[in-house]
């Protein structure tokens, strides 16, 4: 039998666009209880305004993943409200890419901090309440960029990489004790995020790479995740790898 996703208390992080959105909008439309993480207060509160002009509730929490005392206050104030957190999707990132002969060591810091010390900050947060509670699923966010190694993305694959190898063995640490840990690996997503692509010559090569394929919308992502966390318990889908069937690389 499906595991059945109304009630439970879930933290999406990088909820202010794309691949959050989407799903913050999926997961409480069935009747979970959605807290959307975000840094942008303005998209978080045009989030808020679309779910009620749903008739669905959302509940948006500004903070930043890469702080931890934030990240620490934000799932107390949570926990106050709802009690633990059943759910954490851990999608805030962000994608500099740059040649690391041009160096860019602010957009190197950044994506450090976002896309492993974030995970690790809400992993920490939420983790104790889980695993007391005997049952809880971490869903982490990985990047075809970590199995494709390519020109310009060594920092942002090496995050992703390391993301992935932090949810392998959390998998391996937290078996038989109720917490799933799983990790998505995506190719191209219609979500923006070349668009902040800076450096100039990055973003020609992934324009450039991008006409050979169509980005998958994010619906097609959000099916996929509902899949995940609706397995039965006994299940644990640790590693799932989404791409457009025309994407090669």
């Amino acid at each position: 039998m499906s595991q059945d996703l109304n009630q439970r208390v879930v933290l999406i992080t990088g909820a202010s666009a794309g691949i959050g959105r989407s799903t913050a909008l999926a997961l409480a439309s069935i009747g979970a209880h959605v807290y959307a993480l975000g840094r942008n207060r303005s998209d978080l509160d045009n989030l808020y305004a679309e779910a009620q002009t749903q008739g669905i509730n959302i509940q948006i929490v500004v903070a930043d993943v890469a702080d931890p005392v934030q990240i620490q206050l934000a799932i107390k104030a949570l926990s106050d409200v709802h009690g633990q957190v059943d759910i954490l999707l851990n999608n805030a990132g962000v994608m500099y890419l740059s040649p690391m002969k041009e160096v860019e060591l602010h957009d190197w810091t950044t994506m450090i901090q976002t896309n492993l010390i974030g995970t690790l900050n809400t992993i920490h947060a939420v983790l104790p309440g889980m695993v007391a509670q005997g049952c809880g699923d971490i869903l982490n966010f990985s990047s075809i960029s970590a199995r494709l190694i390519g020109p310009g993305t060594a920092v942002y694959a090496a995050s992703k990489k390391a993301v992935e190898v932090i949810t392998e063995s959390m998998r391996q640490e937290l078996a038989g004790t109720g917490v799933r840990m799983a990790c998505i690996q995506l190719g191209g997503v219609a979500t923006g995020i070349n668009e902040k692509i800076r450096n100039t010559s990055m973003r020609r090569l992934i324009k450039m790479r991008g006409q050979s394929y169509q980005d998958l919308p994010t619906k097609m992502v959000v099916d996929e995740i509902l899949h995940i966390l609706t397995r039965p318990r006994c299940l644990n889908i640790g590693s799932s790898f989404i791409i457009s069937s025309d994407q090669a690389s």
